[in-house]
């Protein structure tokens, strides 16, 4: 985008991201869930809640990506008459104009989010895991 504004070119057509490590994100991802998962751990052993650390499954784990390509919404203006120009006649129907916006994935859905603050369209990823701990008996 700088090399292009530059030399005064300005309608950009496409853009390619491209991320050169994949799999160090999705292991910085895995560890920060791995300290979410032990934290939360010991916040309930806290409360009184009694399970054997070591004795748990996995239930289930999943990883995805979103590219800008993906999130790029449409939105149309609503406009309508005036019903004084209605009145006098004067009613001439406008196209209504189509924006395209960058809508990022929402953080409210994550324990965790990493880099949260997004400026400009770029490429996320998510990770999550379910672990399910069996409880001692009484």
């Amino acid at each position: 985008m700088t090399a292009a504004a530059q030399q005064e070119i300005y309608d950009v057509v496409k853009v390619d991201y491209v991320v050169d490590n994949i799999e160090a994100v999705y292991d910085t991802l895995r560890a920060t869930a791995v300290r979410i998962i032990n934290k939360k751990t010991e916040s309930y052993r806290k409360l009184g809640v009694k399970f054997d650390r070591n004795d748990y499954q996995l239930v289930a784990e999943d990883s995805r990506s979103l590219y800008p390509a993906e999130r790029y919404k449409t939105y149309t203006a609503y406009n309508s008459p005036s019903l004084s120009a209605a009145k006098k006649g004067a009613v001439v129907n406008a196209p209504k104009s189509q924006t395209i916006y960058y809508e990022k994935m929402a953080n409210n859905d994550f324990d965790a989010v990493i880099n949260p603050k997004v400026i400009e369209p770029v490429a996320q990823f998510m990770y999550s895991v379910q672990v399910r701990y069996v409880l001692k008996k009484q």
